[in-house]
């Protein structure tokens, strides 16, 4: 994909766990490493979790340096490396130590899918002022960004001017829409923060459709979508 003129890559870790769990290489690894073997212990034990971090660690940073290389070989500027991620307690429980990719630098934007328990997110999410500091501790004083992205699909513009103008407050600088497709018009300015606070208390929510809809691009047909 780095062959073409893209900024960067999105790895989408929230599709679809577990990513890590009993593999061979795993279990011999730790095995080589404690001395017994993880099937026998306490599955949420803090050594067990820590160790799978490891490979996923290593995914990361092997991306970060080809993508690197690519930019060096092909382009001026560095291609950018964005993760939506789990929950605050599910992280390390598939395998992701957030903090140690910001640390590192390998990773240049993390993206909470949800604060709901239920990775299907019809849920509202960042309900509580906490789930939303702790990520943002995660990335402060670093040079990783914070978008937090919105759920449930189904607002109402005025519910997304309400959830946005609460995490801009809250110190929050982006967002992010999981199938943003069938809500454009409905996000479409909430970039515009002077404009919020108007279109909240007097009710003016004028958003104009500049949508287009593409049927046929480069020979491809737009009007079939793939399954899934």
């Amino acid at each position: 994909m780095a062959e073409y003129p893209i900024n960067g890559v999105c790895i989408l870790y929230n599709r679809r766990p577990p990513l890590v769990a009993y593999e061979t290489p795993l279990i011999e690894g730790f095995k080589s490493r404690y001395g017994f073997d993880p099937r026998e212990m306490d599955d949420m034990d803090h050594r067990w979790l820590s160790y799978r971090c490891l490979f996923l660690t290593q995914f990361m940073r092997e991306l970060r340096t080809e993508l690197d290389r690519m930019a060096k070989e092909k382009r001026l500027k560095r291609l950018s490396i964005s993760a939506v991620v789990f929950r605050q307690e599910e992280n390390l429980l598939h395998g992701m130590d957030l903090s140690s990719w910001i640390e590192q630098g390998l990773v240049d934007t993390i993206i909470p899918y949800s604060s709901s328990v239920r990775l299907n997110s019809y849920e509202a999410a960042w309900e509580n002022i906490e789930d939303v500091e702790y990520f943002a501790s995660l990335v402060q004083g670093s040079n990783c960004r914070l978008a937090l992205n919105l759920m449930p699909r189904n607002l109402t513009t005025k519910q997304y001017y309400s959830k946005a103008r609460m995490l801009y407050q809250s110190g929050v600088k982006y967002l992010f829409f999981w199938d943003g497709i069938n809500r454009t018009k409905k996000i479409l300015r909430l970039g515009h923060r002077a404009e919020r606070p108007t279109c909240l208390t007097d009710g003016s929510l004028k958003i104009l459709s500049t949508k287009t809809r593409l049927k046929l691009l480069g020979g491809w047909n737009l009007n079939v979508e793939t399954p899934g």
